[in-house]
């Protein structure tokens, strides 16, 4: 799992993985409008926290395509390092 080193700079380090994933996966054909939640774990590591990724939720126009979700779903365990049971792909509503 890739974990992250905290000290003051955690939030930025989440916000900025959360943006990367929205930004790249709303330019893929079929995702359209893109929202992404991460569940952060935080695990004390010496002096500093290690934050991991440990679930997400993707919620995007295409999210009622059976291929987009297997895309979206393959793709984000992919960059995370995490499973593809701990991703839930669901539509975006009117």
């Amino acid at each position: 799992n890739a974990g992250i080193n905290g000290g003051g700079g955690e939030y930025d380090y989440c916000a900025g993985v959360v943006e990367e994933l929205e930004s790249k996966l709303s330019q893929t054909e079929g995702v359209g409008e893109v929202s992404v939640l991460i569940y952060w774990s935080e695990t004390a590591g010496g002096d500093e926290s290690v934050y991991s990724p440990e679930g997400v939720i993707i919620i995007c126009d295409g999210g009622n395509d059976i291929a987009v979700k297997m895309k979206l779903i393959s793709s984000v365990a992919a960059y995370l390092g995490i499973s593809e049971n701990k991703i839930n792909v669901l539509a975006r509503g009117e």
